[in-house]
């Protein structure tokens, strides 16, 4: 599979949620209202950030990770923060995707750890994540 083109913002610090006029020049991408906004403006511009491969291959019927990103609040006050990610792929294959969100996992330490992808696994397959409704459909 090949990621064209990725991006992945958080709200603090990389771009908040700010007002903007109504019309600006943006010629340069430096102009944003928050983590999506920026998002998008990357992906528009065909830019891939370097916290993504170029390529990614995934063996048949397996699980793979195209990102494991933090979204920190522990030193924010208030404690709110959000992550937007957009990504425009091409593969040779069916792939499903997943988006999902977990609190950090503790070391023996108390210091935070990233989820494994075993833990990903068990959550997409036993977290009781979706409704009837939101299920996805083939088109």
């Amino acid at each position: 599979m090949s990621l064209l083109q990725a991006a992945s913002y958080l709200s603090q610090p990389d771009a908040p949620f700010i007002p903007l006029a109504d019309q600006l020049d943006n010629a340069r991408g430096n102009v944003y209202a928050g983590p999506g906004s920026r998002a998008m403006s990357d992906i528009l511009r065909g830019r891939r950030q370097d916290i993504f491969p170029a390529k990614l291959t995934i063996a048949p019927q397996s699980y793979q990770l195209l990102m494991n990103f933090p979204i920190p609040v522990a030193s924010l006050d208030p404690p709110l923060n959000g992550r937007s990610t957009l990504m425009r792929l091409q593969s040779d294959g069916q792939v499903y995707l997943a988006s999902l969100a977990l609190l950090a996992r503790k070391n023996a330490d108390g210091s935070e750890r990233s989820p494994t992808l075993e833990e990903w696994r068990s959550l997409l397959e036993n977290g009781g994540l979706s409704s009837g409704r939101d299920r996805c459909r083939r088109l």
